[in-house]
């Protein structure tokens, strides 16, 4: 039996915060200095929905296929995700 989409396992999230965008979002752009003080602070992933080349810095995973976002139930951005020991602990979204 092969696994489908609908019963993958959701790609896991590391340890820190988390921050799901997308340049399409105005907020998100709007973020970009807050997300480079985060990452010079503490563990910081970055995951964008559309361009891989946003934000410039701190440098973001693509997710080109909306893997993470569909796997971890986000519907809007920016989405902020603290996760400690593989788990999520909190979120918020929007800013």
């Amino acid at each position: 039996m092969t696994g489908n989409a609908d019963t993958a396992p959701a790609p896991t999230l590391p340890d820190g915060i988390v921050i799901i965008v997308k340049e399409e979002c105005e907020t998100c752009q709007t973020v970009v200095p807050v997300l480079q003080q985060l990452h010079a602070a503490t563990e910081l992933t970055v995951y964008t929905q559309d361009n891989a080349s946003f934000p410039s810095a701190p440098t973001a995973a693509h997710d080109a296929d909306l893997a993470v976002s569909w796997h971890h139930d986000i519907e809007t951005v920016p989405t902020v995700i603290v996760v400690r020991n593989g788990v999520e602990v909190e979120r918020t979204v929007g800013w």
